[in-house]
């Protein structure tokens, strides 16, 4: 797998697929593998940092901070949504946050945070894929596959 196999989200969106046809533990593991070293979108409120340190925003001086938003379900699990592509995030809801693009090892050490969040899921408006935080850690323990 390369960078530029991962760039689009069009593999990730194709393993989940693949996943939610056939619900087995090696199509859940590889959509994990790949999702490992993905970028994903996140949505969130950007703000400008002020440059007052007290403020507890030091590496942003003059910058900006970026708190993604966090949803709850039906049933009252909070959860940490991200999104394969820009494509998967509807202009509605692009048009009520800032949208930033992380590496989803970076969004699961900011889900691993909040002890509050029960999931992260991708792609939560269309075909959803849900990582419970129970295997976050299980996720940021792998190799990257990345071959360059």
């Amino acid at each position: 797998m390369t960078r530029l196999d991962l760039e689009d989200g069009k593999l990730l969106r194709k393993l989940i697929a693949l996943y939610q046809e056939d619900q087995s533990n090696i199509n859940y593991t590889s959509v994990l593998i790949c999702l490992r070293d993905s970028n994903t979108w996140v949505c969130g409120n950007a703000e400008l940092a002020g440059d007052n340190p007290a403020d507890g925003n030091i590496e942003s001086l003059g910058g900006y901070t970026f708190t993604p938003e966090i949803l709850q379900s039906e049933d009252g699990y909070l959860f940490f949504p991200i999104f394969s592509s820009l494509d998967e995030i509807s202009q509605d809801y692009r048009d009520m946050y800032s949208v930033i693009e992380k590496p989803f090892v970076e969004v699961l050490d900011s889900a691993k945070q909040n002890d509050a969040i029960f999931a992260v899921v991708v792609d939560p408006f269309t075909k959803p894929f849900v990582i419970t935080s129970e295997m976050f850690d299980f996720v940021l323990s792998l190799d990257s596959n990345i071959e360059d």
